[in-house]
């Protein structure tokens, strides 16, 4: 699923749609799982590091960074 051409209000359209089917463990499962790992390698995150992870979520992205050893505040509007 690429969406690197859409246009932003297409893109916008895509995504709420995604979130608003409901399913969120499976778009964790299946869409941003692996993305939280790679977003935290590319930032460059490392021990030390304050870190803070709005729309959490599953804690894709807050878990890796808590294991490389910074310091992880994650916060998600809705508790599943």
């Amino acid at each position: 699923m690429s969406n690197e051409n859409a246009p932003p209000d297409a893109l916008k359209a895509k995504h709420r749609a995604m979130w608003a089917l409901g399913d969120y463990p499976s778009v964790a499962s299946n869409v941003v799982n692996e993305l939280g790992g790679e977003l935290v390698r590319a930032c460059g995150i490392r021990q030390g590091d304050r870190v803070l992870d709005v729309a959490a979520g599953s804690g894709n992205a807050s878990i890796p960074a808590a294991l490389l050893g910074a310091e992880v505040i994650a916060s998600d509007l809705t508790p599943e």
